[in-house]
């Protein structure tokens, strides 16, 4: 069986050993695929283990139980990593989950926190990502100004449903 997270190796090469906690993951990034694939397959004691203690709701598990069995995840792409690596105590992964939930297709876009928690990798948090800053790069033309074609009228009598 491939992975569920996305890696191109076999689930029991990848993310089997961490779900089975016979192996740590040693960067944020393969605790975030862990995780992952622990959804897709309805792995829940797993889920709550490599979750941040501190931020465990008393109905986490409930949460994390019913969400698997709702959502049919479909694949996951990394979108960037910061931090997060072997020396770190903290890192952000940047995915999009594609999963299905009640017949509709949905994605997931996340920015996941994980931080080191006696010695392993933990969840501690996700934000959904901030949209980027849109800057015009040419000056805005205002209804009063000359038209830019040059006929001398202004612009709301000449091209101004010709050129927006």
């Amino acid at each position: 069986m491939t992975c569920p997270c996305g890696i191109d190796a076999t689930y029991s090469e990848c993310c089997e050993p961490f779900i089975r906690r016979e192996k740590q993951p040693s960067t944020a990034e393969q605790c975030m695929r862990s995780r992952y694939a622990a959804y897709a397959l309805g792995q829940v004691d797993y889920l709550v283990y490599s979750h941040a203690p501190e931020t465990r709701s008393p109905n986490l598990r409930n949460a994390i139980r019913e969400w698997a069995r709702k959502a049919d995840f479909r694949s996951l792409q990394v979108l960037n990593t910061k931090a997060g690596g072997l020396s770190d105590d903290h890192g952000v992964v940047h995915f999009e989950a594609q999963y299905v939930e009640d017949g509709i297709e949905k994605t997931l876009a996340e920015r996941s926190t994980f931080v080191r928690h006696e010695g392993r990798w933990v969840y501690q948090k996700g934000a959904a990502p901030r949209a980027e800053t849109v800057t015009r790069q040419t000056q805005k033309i205002g209804r009063n100004d000359p038209c830019p074609c040059g006929s001398g009228k202004k612009y709301k009598k000449c091209c101004i449903n010709r050129l927006s």
